[in-house]
């Protein structure tokens, strides 16, 4: 398994920081040197450092999030997450292959925040007046030429990672409501 990823909550450690970045350097130079026979233009120690640095500005905000949330839930606290995409895109609910790397339905606030929230709780949806998509998928309803780069321009709508353009197709009704049940519970409903 490629488990050479570094964490944030690494950074509070610096002896650990080194250890798992030298590890996570080494395999990608050898992987660029040795498998795609390139140069690898990258400095071990420059890269330590400006990491280290970032740690440095940062350490006030990294926290245990399990911590966080649980503290929260006991004090009777209101906690708002964040989600995106809707249940179409989920990797394993969604509309596969069509579909993000990750789980992006309600339920999975809990898996992801390592806390449960099983007592009770309020989702509230919110949808856009049209959809965007980077790549392809089954949309019937795309929208063509000065209305389609009007939309994108003013949604900003481009991959994160990419920049790519996204498509931009109206609002689908159907898809919204094959959402809404998918993500939260037939209670909710």
């Amino acid at each position: 398994l490629y488990r050479h990823g570094l964490r944030v909550a690494d950074l509070l450690n610096k002896d650990l920081f080194e250890t798992r970045l030298k590890k996570s350097f080494d395999f990608n130079k050898a992987l660029v040197e040795k498998v795609f026979n390139e140069k690898f233009k990258h400095n071990y120690k420059e890269i330590l450092k400006e990491f280290l640095g970032y740690g440095s500005v940062i350490k006030q905000y990294i926290a245990n999030v399990t911590e966080v949330l649980s503290g929260a839930v006991g004090k009777n606290e209101q906690i708002m997450f964040e989600g995106a995409q809707g249940a179409c895109l989920d990797v394993d609910h969604g509309l596969y292959p069509y579909t993000t790397s990750s789980n992006t339905i309600a339920g999975q606030i809990e898996a992801g925040g390592g806390v449960g929230l099983n007592t009770s709780k309020k989702i509230v949806g919110i949808a856009k007046a049209y959809l965007t998509y980077v790549g392809r998928g089954p949309f019937p309803t795309e929208i063509k030429g000065k209305l389609e780069d009007k939309i994108r321009d003013v949604g900003q709508e481009y991959g994160t990672t990419t920049g790519r353009m996204r498509i931009t197709n109206w609002l689908n009704l159907n898809r919204l409501i094959y959402d809404r049940k998918r993500t939260f519970s037939i209670n909710d409903i």
